[in-house]
């Protein structure tokens, strides 16, 4: 399974502001062992749990819980990037928000958006999707507050949501939350989520324009299917597939067939959140299951496919994915 990212050049804006505020952010990257280099790199992606674990370690050295709406409050419009254009030259509000659910993932791909037309307004919920690490609050509230934020910029400074919704329990202080959405609050609520009135969903944008809006939107078409095509996770995957009926495949045999070297491949598959063994186990697993439960392969086949040595190996590697033997599980799926 992919592991989530975010888009390098916005957790550098996230740095920034930290390093703004004085927090040391050199040393908590260096706790969570993040490159800055690389992450500056174009292109360059960062794996979510290192973005959630950043905030965390913001939260607990400056003391402070919301520091992900004050970092959210220094928006500015420098360092835009392709999905910020194109919702900027959109038509109105409401025709920049349906291109921001088409192409987040371009920024962020850990962060679902959907939308709910009713008579009471227009809904955008923001579901996180879950990892290892659970989604810290003051995430919560930088994803929430930069986006509406950003929608103040293009749309006018006097937007004001009709209500938004926040799942975790209400903080102690409530001025905070009050001062920076300015409107209707809900805490313990089931989603995450801001509330717009058709009204100024309907407001005609300044930055309006519909050449760029139509090149912008090519663009990001573009890099939407150039992250399927281009990670290296998806590659190696692909090699990995093509490799294992001859035999387990070594990371430096699929780097020598991407052409890189070890250690850039490593540093590639890092940026996308995930390592060739782990990409090596999951594509075994994910094949495995497929083999087993198809009921059209023998054991000794799916061995043979999968690159291992013997059928104790097969069996080990079945019991640790899925707990239980091959035989088990196939006699499961019938």
């Amino acid at each position: 399974m992919d592991q989530h990212t975010v888009l390098g050049s916005r957790v550098m804006r996230i740095i920034q502001a930290l390093r703004r505020g004085g927090l040391d952010v050199d040393a908590l990257c260096q706790q969570l062992d993040l490159d800055l280099a690389t992450l500056g790199a174009p292109n360059a992606r960062c794996p979510i749990e290192a973005v959630r674990a950043l905030w965390e370690l913001a939260a607990q050295t400056t003391g402070n819980p919301n520091i992900g709406l004050e970092v959210a409050s220094e928006f500015s419009p420098a360092g835009l990037d392709v999905l910020d254009y194109a919702m900027m030259s959109s038509v109105n509000l409401r025709a920049a928000l349906e291109r921001a659910i088409r192409y987040a993932r371009i920024v962020d791909d850990a962060t679902e958006y959907r939308c709910n037309d009713a008579a009471s307004g227009w809904k955008i919920s923001f579901v996180f999707q879950d990892g290892a690490r659970a989604v810290p609050r003051q995430s919560v509230d930088f994803v929430l507050l930069s986006s509406l934020n950003f929608c103040r910029w293009i749309a006018g400074s006097c937007l004001r949501p009709q209500l938004v919704e926040l799942h975790y329990p209400a903080p102690a202080d409530l001025a905070p939350y009050q001062a920076a959405f300015q409107c209707p609050l809900r805490f313990d609520a089931s989603v995450n989520s801001i509330l717009f009135s058709h009204a100024d969903l309907d407001r005609r944008l300044h930055t309006h324009n519909p050449q760029l809006a139509a090149l912008h939107e090519r663009f990001a078409d573009e890099q939407i299917a150039e992250l399927q095509r281009g990670k290296t996770s998806s590659r190696v995957r692909e090699l990995i597939i093509l490799s294992l009926p001859s035999g387990e495949p070594t990371r430096k045999q699929i780097a020598s067939a991407l052409c890189l070297g070890e250690r850039t491949l490593h540093r590639r598959l890092r940026l996308e959140g995930t390592t060739f063994h782990r990409l090596l186990d999951e594509t075994r697993r994910s094949l495995a299951e497929h083999y087993l439960t198809s009921g059209t392969m023998s054991l000794t086949e799916a061995t043979y496919l999968l690159g291992f040595s013997d059928q104790s190996n097969f069996c080990r590697a079945t019991r640790r994915w899925f707990e239980c033997a091959p035989r088990q599980l196939r006699t499961l799926a019938k």
